[in-house]
């Protein structure tokens, strides 16, 4: 029980570590995404436009899903029905949201870039955010999955 509480602390962090981390994250990914698509330099500016607009909207979406986890970690061991039904609810939303984007991201970027390179960055985007999901799902415990002492 001691390793869950340095993973559900590891969720506990102020928004200036929350900004810094998606700072260097954020270059570490377009290193990736540079590295990985091949964009054809007549793209390349409208790309990255469109790339800073998601990654705007993307982050705010990130911060909200932060403070989902956050919360999560803060009660667990005291759910009741009502801030279980809030996080749920909250994460749903969340989801959808982060769907959405997806779309309207696809929609702008292959008016002016193209489709082939829209759909190309979408597809390693949510290869990427599956592997992000899967790491953090991992690492926080199913709802009374630990017994913890009252």
């Amino acid at each position: 029980s001691l390793s869950l509480f340095f993973t559900l602390s590891a969720y506990s962090q102020t928004p200036e570590d929350i900004n810094l981390v998606q700072s260097i994250w954020g270059k570490e990914k377009r290193d990736m995404i540079e590295q990985v698509m091949d964009i054809p330099s007549n793209q390349e500016a409208a790309f990255w436009e469109e790339y800073g607009v998601y990654e705007s909207a993307r982050k705010k979406l990130g911060k909200e899903k932060f403070d989902i986890i956050s919360k999560y970690a803060d009660q667990y061991g005291k759910f009741t029905d009502e801030n279980i039904t809030d996080l749920m609810n909250r994460s749903i939303k969340n989801n959808m949201d982060i769907q959405k984007l997806y779309k309207k991201t696809y929609k702008s970027m292959s008016k002016n870039v193209s489709p082939k390179t829209a759909a190309h960055f979408l597809q390693l985007e949510n290869y990427i955010m599956t592997a992000i999901q899967l790491e953090i799902q991992e690492s926080i415990p199913f709802i009374d999955e630990i017994k913890l002492e009252e």
